[in-house]
């Protein structure tokens, strides 16, 4: 279960160790997730479904979309898979 912080951002990581794991809400109203410099994905709901949608881009250039998912923590489990089998 994500653990909710000030400033609406979620700590996803278990071990609350990794900055890569705080997910923030950005103005437009989507969550967005740095997971190192270049790496960043960003997820929101998907209005049609009601589902969330992740999205990953590498220095500002989609590499990666998805749909489908029922919260917001599955979403930010298959963005990270994403990055770290890539």
């Amino acid at each position: 279960m994500p653990r909710f912080f000030g400033g609406g951002k979620i700590n996803m990581d278990e071990t609350g160790n990794r900055a890569s794991a705080e997910i923030s809400r950005k103005a437009d109203g989507k969550y967005a997730q740095r997971f190192d410099a270049t790496w960043v994905a960003e997820y929101f709901e998907d209005p049609p479904t009601g589902l969330w949608r992740v999205e990953v881009f590498h220095r500002d250039v989609p590499e990666w979309t998805s749909v489908g998912y029922e919260t917001l923590e599955d979403a930010a489990r298959a963005a990270r898979n994403y990055f770290d089998q890539r």
